[in-house]
């Protein structure tokens, strides 16, 4: 996640117009929702996915289970993008009829 925050952060110097705006839009999304690390929106049924299939955070004797922490940080880093990239066309669309109402 850091690099797609790097290179969205980069992409906002070297691009202008429309793209600049889609990767500012993305860029604050990206920052301000996925820098700590957490998930940012909860996703409380992608853990009831994970849990239907057969799939817990905790094994016996207090063992973590590897492969759910994965799909469960799959899943939130594929929901932040998307958002991200919602937010990004968003922004785009706001300075597409900024530049037209001129």
């Amino acid at each position: 996640m850091l690099s797609v925050l790097v290179a969205s952060g980069v992409a906002v110097t070297k691009c202008d117009g429309r793209r600049r705006a889609f990767w500012v839009g993305f860029f604050l999304t990206v920052l301000t929702a996925g820098l700590d690390g957490r998930s940012p929106f909860g996703l409380p049924w992608a853990e009831r996915l994970l849990n239907a299939y057969g799939m817990r955070q905790n094994l016996p004797n207090g063992y973590l289970n590897h492969t759910y922490i994965f799909l469960k940080s799959t899943i939130d880093a594929a929901v932040l993008l998307l958002v991200g990239t919602v937010m990004g066309f968003l922004g785009a669309l706001v300075f597409g009829s900024n530049r037209q109402a001129k």
